[in-house]
């Protein structure tokens, strides 16, 4: 069985100077930087990385690594269903997405690679299992990891560790005339609820069905969903940005956030700037019989493109933000990130705290994340 003891430890003063050579810990606990600083930060360190050939693998969960990571660890999660799914072997495949480290790894290319978790390694740790599968199917022979975890080095060197933007909201109330006219057009759109969604089923192995919302929310007739949206979308990856119709008829914001794509899949919301950014249409009806899962992969396929063949950032967006493209993220989420839909969806909502797809999409997504796991199990 792999332990500690196949391991090698390293402190965060030596990782500290892997990452950047800075040689002075950051002990003020109160120390803050500005999320635009953070992004300047990883690109300045970004050629030194490569160049040091490191791998750094955050072992946390995925909600746990994007409210804040040491700067260039890319996340390595397997849950306890995936290690049973996959058995005692571990998949190379499954834990790694990313075909450029796989094949990285399996060439023995870099010099260093280095597990982390929240605190030092215990007799149960999801870094030996990460760590077996390195050494059996890449052949890596020196693993180290991280004394004291992420909590130790985020006390000393914050710098090198990333922020969670708070989402701002808007306290204002607007005109009744303009909820009027934001209403009429999601009149369908009758309920408001909270998680959890699912509820287990005696009957067909743990099966997932919807329950009834947990939660109504009413304003003066009105769900008091649309009194209160974020001035920004809501960025849910370095590269992927939920909004909504407001959101994305803003040249200006959208430019500031470095914007370069816009998927719209609303049936109504006009391209408002097809000269200034990669448009793509895929209209999705919010409702309780259309099938989404027949452009899920369409939709996936686009932003994939737009990050990787251009480098680009992609805002996803419907009328208000709730359904439509909030399903959409989820998916790409539960692809990528390999990832359970449940913590897809607490993951959005932490980010945009109003999204609410509606109980046929949720049906979907259910299908769409059995079909995902399904197929990481036949790798």
């Amino acid at each position: 069985m792999f332990d500690i003891a196949n391991m090698i430890g390293i402190t965060a003063e030596h990782l500290c100077e892997l990452l950047g050579h800075f040689h002075h810990p950051l002990t003020d606990p109160h120390h803050n930087h500005h999320h635009h600083h953070l992004h300047h930060l990883h690109n300045n360190h970004q050629d030194k990385l490569q160049h040091s050939r490191i791998l750094l693998i955050d072992c946390r969960s995925f909600l746990a690594h994007n409210e804040s990571h040491i700067v260039h660890s890319i996340n390595v999660f397997c849950p306890p269903f995936l290690r049973r799914r996959n058995g005692t072997k571990p998949l190379l495949k499954t834990l790694f997405s990313d075909n450029l480290i796989q094949d990285r790894l399996i060439t023995d290319y870099y010099f260093h690679v280095i597990l982390y978790e929240d605190h030092d390694l215990t007799s149960d740790s999801i870094s030996f299992y990460i760590a077996r599968c390195l050494q059996e199917e890449a052949g890596i022979k020196y693993i180290n990891y991280l004394e004291g975890g992420f909590n130790r080095f985020r006390n000393r060197y914050p710098l090198f560790c990333t922020n969670t933007p708070k989402p701002v909201m808007l306290t204002m109330k607007p005109s009744k005339t303009r909820m009027m006219n934001r209403t009429n057009r999601r009149s369908n759109y009758q309920y408001i609820h909270t998680w959890p969604f699912r509820s287990k089923s005696n009957n067909n192995n743990n099966y997932f069905k919807p329950s009834t919302p947990t939660s109504l929310t009413f304003y003066d007739d009105f769900p008091r969903i649309f009194f209160e949206d974020q001035t920004e979308p809501a960025e849910l990856l370095p590269y992927l940005y939920l909004g909504n119709e407001c959101h994305a008829s803003s040249k200006n914001l959208l430019l500031n956030l470095g914007i370069t794509a816009v998927l719209n899949v609303s049936q109504s919301c006009p391209n408002h700037f097809e000269d200034e950014f990669f448009y793509k249409r895929i209209p999705i009806s919010d409702s309780k019989c259309d099938d989404i899962t027949i452009r899920i992969n369409e939709a996936l396929n686009f932003i994939d493109e737009m990050k990787e063949d251009r480098n680009g950032k992609i805002l996803v967006h419907c009328q208000a933000g709730i359904s439509r493209s909030a399903t959409i993220c989820i998916a790409y989420l539960i692809k990528k990130k390999r990832i359970r839909m449940e913590e897809a969806y607490e993951f959005v909502k932490s980010r945009r705290q109003l999204i609410s797809p509606n109980f046929n999409f949720m049906t979907q997504l259910m299908e769409f994340e059995d079909q995902i796991f399904a197929d990481n199990k036949q790798i």
